[in-house]
Protein backbone atom coordinates (compact mmCIF):
# COMPACT_ATOMS: atom_id res chain seq x y z
CA UNK A 1 0.00 0.00 0.00
CA UNK A 2 1.29 3.71 -0.79
CA UNK A 3 0.49 7.17 1.20
CA UNK A 4 0.57 8.55 -1.76
CA UNK A 5 0.26 8.33 -5.68
CA UNK A 6 0.97 11.55 -8.49
CA UNK A 7 0.91 11.04 -11.82
CA UNK A 8 1.25 14.72 -13.79
CA UNK A 9 -0.25 16.00 -16.87
CA UNK A 10 -0.93 12.90 -18.36
CA UNK A 11 -4.50 11.29 -16.90
CA UNK A 12 -6.11 13.15 -19.92
CA UNK A 13 -3.92 10.76 -22.02
CA UNK A 14 -5.72 7.31 -20.18
CA UNK A 15 -8.20 5.63 -21.85
CA UNK A 16 -10.27 4.17 -19.73
CA UNK A 17 -10.04 7.02 -17.03
CA UNK A 18 -12.81 4.91 -14.54
CA UNK A 19 -10.32 1.72 -14.40
CA UNK A 20 -7.23 3.55 -14.21
CA UNK A 21 -8.53 5.36 -10.69
CA UNK A 22 -9.60 2.24 -9.41
CA UNK A 23 -6.31 1.10 -10.20
CA UNK A 24 -5.17 3.81 -8.05
CA UNK A 25 -7.90 3.10 -4.91
CA UNK A 26 -6.52 -0.22 -5.09
CA UNK A 27 -2.78 0.68 -4.19
CA UNK A 28 -3.30 3.57 -1.85
CA UNK A 29 -3.90 2.93 2.08
CA UNK A 30 -6.94 4.16 3.13
CA UNK A 31 -5.91 7.72 4.37
CA UNK A 32 -3.56 8.14 0.95
CA UNK A 33 -3.67 10.81 -1.30
CA UNK A 34 -3.95 11.03 -5.16
CA UNK A 35 -2.25 14.19 -7.01
CA UNK A 36 -2.45 15.07 -10.54
CA UNK A 37 -3.07 17.61 -12.77
CA UNK A 38 -4.06 17.75 -16.47
CA UNK A 39 -3.70 21.66 -17.01
CA UNK A 40 -0.74 21.79 -19.42
CA UNK A 41 -0.71 19.70 -23.01
CA UNK A 42 0.00 21.06 -26.76
CA UNK A 43 -0.30 24.34 -27.26
CA UNK A 44 -2.34 24.72 -23.95
CA UNK A 45 0.66 26.16 -22.09
CA UNK A 46 0.56 30.37 -22.29
CA UNK A 47 3.44 32.23 -20.42
CA UNK A 48 0.86 34.55 -19.00
CA UNK A 49 -0.68 31.68 -16.67
CA UNK A 50 2.56 30.06 -16.00
CA UNK A 51 2.02 32.42 -12.37
CA UNK A 52 -1.61 30.69 -12.09
CA UNK A 53 -0.36 27.58 -12.67
CA UNK A 54 2.19 27.11 -10.48
CA UNK A 55 -0.23 28.53 -7.64
CA UNK A 56 -2.46 25.85 -8.40
CA UNK A 57 0.04 23.14 -8.19
CA UNK A 58 1.06 24.46 -4.99
CA UNK A 59 -1.44 22.62 -2.52
CA UNK A 60 -0.75 18.64 -3.93
CA UNK A 61 3.16 19.41 -4.43
CA UNK A 62 3.04 20.24 -0.59
CA UNK A 63 1.47 16.32 0.42
CA UNK A 64 4.66 14.90 0.59
CA UNK A 65 6.24 16.99 2.99
CA UNK A 66 2.85 17.05 4.95
CA UNK A 67 2.65 13.04 4.70
CA UNK A 68 6.30 12.68 5.86
CA UNK A 69 5.64 14.82 9.06
CA UNK A 70 2.43 12.89 10.08
CA UNK A 71 3.83 9.77 9.71
CA UNK A 72 7.09 10.95 11.69
CA UNK A 73 4.90 12.12 14.80
CA UNK A 74 3.41 8.37 14.26
CA UNK A 75 6.35 6.89 14.77
CA UNK A 76 6.48 5.44 11.03
CA UNK A 77 9.07 5.54 8.64
CA UNK A 78 8.75 8.86 6.56
CA UNK A 79 7.69 8.16 2.82
CA UNK A 80 10.64 7.70 0.36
Amino acid sequence: MFDLAVIGNAIHLMPDKESFLQAVRLVLSPDGSFAFNSAVFVATFIEEIESVYTQWMRPPLRIPGVTKERRRAEGKPPVT
